[in-house]
């Protein structure tokens, strides 16, 4: 009976004021910029696109990821993939004993990530050719159509494109040259972020057209036909996407990525 008194006295928890809303928010625009949530967070592109590759088999893969495997292919042979997803389950372990140990392990932001990067792939066309047509560029396309047969390959090559693509050209390369610019060139942060958007998108957009083998001889073929409209589009998209990954880090810009690309699938 006291404890039914006791309950039923209690009173019913307060809603959360504005000032903790507040807080709520700012931690999650603060942590899921960290490299090591974003790791985590995107763990769920990583798989999909590796048991999609092992059990659909499809012709045509994400080049990104073929990039990053090279190196297993020559020291590995056959074991290559084994050990390129051991080399990732790794370095998830790593990401989530970090977060784990300073009790950062944050899984309840997962929904909004995914609900913030949706939104920003739904729009991400339309804002790129919003930015051509400011700098007097008219673009009658958002974005180009992926070339598998299937939708399902299709939608399965649009997620290995967002993961692999901001690995390589955002992880990987935007960062390397900011902290090239900042630590051994002594540049400000502001020109040295300018130079290692321009370059990476650079990058990004060309290796739609040019594809370089870098682990086998470094040669360099043909993927399609360049047109000025369509690298103007890849080169605008690749800064979008590296200002995505400075201001919201690199899960954002992996998922962002990816429902573009599935969005442009689905069209």
């Amino acid at each position: 009976m006291a404890n039914r008194k006791r309950s039923s006295n209690e009173k019913p928890a307060a809603p959360a004021s504005p000032t903790e809303s507040s807080g709520e928010l700012s931690g999650y625009l603060a942590e899921t910029r960290g490299v090591a949530l974003s790791l985590l967070f995107i763990a769920p592109l990583l798989v999909f696109y590796e048991v999609g590759l092992a059990v659909m088999k499809p012709q045509t893969r994400s080049y990104a990821g073929r990039l990053l495997r090279q190196p297993f292919h020559n020291l590995l042979g056959s074991q290559a993939m084994l050990g390129f997803n051991v080399l990732i389950f790794a370095a998830l372990l790593v990401a989530f004993w970090r977060l784990n140990r300073h009790q950062k392990v944050r899984a309840r932001y997962y929904p909004f990530l995914l609900l913030e990067s949706g939104v920003y792939g739904f729009f991400f066309g339309a804002a790129a050719v919003a930015v051509l047509g400011w700098m007097g560029m008219e673009l009658a396309f958002a974005g180009a159509s992926l070339p598998t047969g299937d939708l399902a390959g299709s939608v399965l090559l649009s997620v290995g494109a967002g993961v692999y693509e901001e690995i390589i050209f955002r992880l990987l390369l935007l960062a390397g040259l900011y902290h090239l610019c900042t630590k051994l060139l002594l540049m400000g942060q502001v020109p040295a972020a300018a130079i290692a958007v321009v370059l990476s998108s650079f990058a990004f957009a060309a290796c739609h057209y040019i594809q370089l083998d870098v682990w086998d001889g470094f040669r360099l073929s043909w993927t399609q036909d360049p047109t000025w409209q369509g690298f103007s589009f890849r080169f605008v998209s690749g800064g979008i996407f590296s200002l995505i990954f400075l201001t919201r880090g690199l899960a954002v810009a992996a998922y962002t990525h990816a429902f573009h690309d599935i969005f442009v699938t689905l069209r």
